[in-house]
């Protein structure tokens, strides 16, 4: 296992199983995803996909760790013509990994080292993604294209993530500086 702690990219991780999940950027050994789990207070590199080969550096530092549905999983966004999506099924299980989602027809006005951060699956089957920081896309994977999202007031860089339901309001629990919650009410 690399060093842990190591460097935690803020202001979100992902949080699953009752632990927090983290990539380890610029780790050689396979064990680059770790995790600190809060009940039993315990660091523990949690396993990644099947080995990459030589690109496994390169793999690391563009990968994005997150959770859909319930699963951990790694988006490997390595300058190519697509986006890979693992999902890990059975939580912990280095066998459960699977190559669920090749994202093709990538935005194409933009530069190789773009960033592709996938949010939520909606009932349609789009995934809800995260595109370089500044935009909200959806991706179809029976069409295989992308449409953007207006969102109205938003002119510089932002992070998403998806809502799960509480009696907790965000404007109680999200505070900062320069925090600002938009209150978007779909019709």
């Amino acid at each position: 296992m690399c060093h842990t702690p190591s460097v935690i990219f803020l202001p979100f991780n992902t949080f699953l199983n009752g632990a927090l999940h983290w990539v380890v950027k610029g780790c050689k050994s396979p064990d680059y995803i770790h995790s600190f789990h809060f009940g039993s207070e315990v660091f523990r590199a949690i396993p990644a996909p099947a080995p990459l080969g030589p690109r496994q550096k390169e793999f690391v530092n563009f990968m994005h760790l997150g959770e859909l549905g319930g699963c951990l999983y790694v988006c490997d966004c390595t300058p190519s013509d697509h986006v890979d999506l693992w999902i890990m099924k059975n939580y912990g299980v280095k066998e459960s990994w699977t190559k669920d989602f090749v994202i093709e027809n990538l935005i194409l006005e933009t530069s190789h080292l773009d960033h592709y951060e996938p949010i939520i699956t909606l009932r349609s089957g789009e995934i809800l993604m995260l595109f370089n920081d500044n935009s909200l896309v959806l991706y179809s994977s029976m069409t295989k294209q992308f449409r953007f999202l207006n969102i109205f007031g938003v002119r510089s860089a932002f992070h998403a993530i998806a809502l799960v339901p509480s009696f907790i309001s965000l404007k109680q629990v999200a505070k900062g500086e320069n925090l600002k919650v938009l209150n978007l009410k779909s019709k």
